[in-house]
C-alpha cells in the first residue's frame, strides 16, 4: 500500500508539471521573429536563479568577458536592439563560458559604527565543460527568464570572433523568418 500511494503523491506532485504545455515550433519561431529586444546574462551553474543580472560581485571574470563579446556580436549582427535591462527584452540570451569548476578564494572587510570586521570569502562553481547559450521568452514582470526557445552547448562555441552558437542561432532564425514569410 504505502507503494501505491508513494507513486500517487508523485504524479499527484508532478502532473501539473508534466502538463505543462511546450511551445510548438511555430510559436516558437514566431517569438524568435518578432522580437526586437535582446538582453544577454550571465548563466550561473548550480543555483536556482539560472540567470544574473545585474552581475554579482564574484561573477568569473571569464564570464563577464564573454556576455560583453556577445553583446558585441549581438549588436554587429543587426536583428536585435541589445538592452541592459532584461525587463526591457523581449529574448534573454544566457551564456556560460564553458569550465567544469572553478573557486573564488578572497577577502572581505568593513568599517563602520561597530568597528571594524575582516573575514574570508570562499566560493565555488560547477558547470558544464563546453560554452552554452540558451535563450530565452523574457518574463517582463520579473525581468527573467520565462520560456526556454533555444539551447546549445558547444567547445568553443562563444569564442570570438567566430561565436559558432552565435551564427548557429543566427541561420535558426533566418530560416524562421523564411518560413514567417512564406505564410
Amino acid at each position: 500500500m504505502p507503494r501505491k500511494l508513494h507513486k500517487f503523491t508523485i504524479l499527484f506532485l508532478l502532473g501539473p508539471i508534466l502538463s505543462i504545455p511546450a511551445l510548438s515550433a511555430d510559436k516558437m519561431s514566431q517569438a524568435i521573429v518578432t522580437a526586437r529586444y535582446v538582453s544577454v546574462v550571465v548563466l550561473k551553474a548550480g543555483t536556482p536563479e539560472r540567470t544574473t543580472f545585474p552581475l554579482p560581485p564574484r561573477t568569473s571574470s571569464i564570464d563577464i568577458r564573454t556576455r560583453s563579446e556577445v553583446e558585441e556580436a549581438f549588436r554587429k549582427w543587426g536583428k536585435y536592439i541589445v538592452t541592459i535591462d532584461p525587463k526591457a527584452a523581449d529574448l534573454i540570451v544566457a551564456v556560460r563560458a564553458g569550465r567544469r569548476a572553478e573557486a573564488d578564494v578572497g577577502g572581505i572587510g568593513h568599517v563602520g559604527t561597530l568597528g571594524t570586521g575582516v573575514g574570508g570569502v570562499v566560493g565555488g562553481e560547477v558547470g558544464p565543460a563546453r560554452d552554452l547559450m540558451e535563450v530565452y521568452l523574457a518574463d517582463h514582470a520579473n525581468g527573467t527568464e520565462g520560456t526556454l526557445l533555444w539551447r546549445k552547448a558547444e567547445d568553443g562555441g562563444l569564442d570570438a570572433p567566430d561565436f559558432p552558437l552565435i551564427e548557429k542561432f543566427r541561420k535558426e532564425v533566418e530560416a524562421a523568418t523564411k518560413n514567417k514569410k512564406k505564410k
